[in-house]
């Protein structure tokens, strides 16, 4: 088309004349790179519809296409709301090289984890949880192959927390294998001579997490089981603020099961014990605490009258 790869006149993409496609995306690659390293987002977005049209068809230099798809996503993922952002088209550009890194023997494992990082991340910043979870269980699986305990604890625990407090459903059923992964990944690193010291972090984090999402699924004695947990790693580590805030979650599970007594107890317990002890919590939010509790508990003893 008048010698043009991407068919524009003017060399509106930066392609010279008589160039093929598949010569002219280097070309196109190389400006892409340096607006982006400009944060010139505007500029890149674009950019990306003259250098997807310059791009190898698919099948030719797959490789090339699949590493210029992951480039173009960049830019619309960063640019500024209104400015050509557009997560929903960077989702389909990294699926597309995704499919190509997938279909190649033998797979480039590196570049198709980069692109499962990139999915999971852009799917996560535009509140499309529920489908990033299907590229985390994939880089959960390629860390534990790996032998990376850390990484699987850290990535379970980050999607596991997100998914609990977006809440929802389907959201906690997604979230509760994430965190027992997480859970296990603790107990291994806890085992390594010496202790990981994000062990206990990671281990603290499934519980508290579990607790809630087995909750809101009805599992209230599953809860339970890590809640009990919970309350017994805080008090051993002596951590008031920790036992306040497992103390308040096991009162939760009690309550949503009808054990209403059980609940109290733990409110009782929670303002006789926990929150005296809290001396590192700002006094306002220890009263803002102490006046939540009371509240909660006026209710339930109001039940049971």
């Amino acid at each position: 088309r008048g010698g043009h790869a991407c068919g524009h006149a003017g060399h509106a993409c930066g392609i010279p004349c008589g160039m093929t496609a598949a010569e002219g995306a280097p070309v196109v690659l190389a400006r892409f790179s340096a607006l982006a390293r400009a944060q010139d987002w505007a500029g890149a977005v674009l950019l990306v519809d003259e250098m997807y049209a310059a791009l190898p068809a698919p099948g030719v230099n797959p490789d090339m296409r699949a590493m210029a798809l992951q480039h173009l996503s960049v830019a619309l993922v960063e640019a500024p709301a209104g400015q050509g952002q557009d997560g929903n088209r960077a989702v389909s550009l990294l699926e597309e090289a995704e499919a190509i890194f997938a279909a190649l023997v033998p797979v480039p494992t590196d570049a198709q984890e980069v692109t499962w990082n990139s999915l999971e991340a852009v799917l996560s910043i535009f509140g499309r949880l529920p489908e990033a979870t299907t590229w985390t269980t994939k880089l959960l699986d390629l860390d534990q192959a790996r032998g990376l305990p850390g990484m699987v604890g850290k990535r379970g625990c980050i999607i596991g927390e997100k998914l609990v407090r977006e809440g929802g459903e389907r959201n906690c059923a997604l979230a509760v294998p994430l965190l027992k992964r997480a859970l296990d990944a603790s107990a291994t690193l806890a085992g390594h001579s010496p202790p990981s010291p994000k062990a206990a972090d990671f281990r603290m984090q499934a519980l508290s997490y579990l607790g809630n999402a087995l909750t809101d699924l009805g599992e209230f004695d599953e809860a339970l089981t890590y809640t009990r947990l919970l309350v017994a790693d805080m008090e051993d580590l002596g951590d008031a603020g920790g036992i306040a805030g497992a103390l308040r979650t096991r009162a939760m599970i009690h309550d949503r099961r009808g054990a209403k007594a059980d609940a109290i107890s733990d409110l009782q317990t929670l303002l006789k014990v926990a929150v005296p002890g809290c001396s590192g919590l700002p006094e306002e939010t220890r009263a803002a605490l102490v006046v939540q509790v009371t509240e909660i508990l006026a209710r339930l003893q109001g039940g049971l009258m």
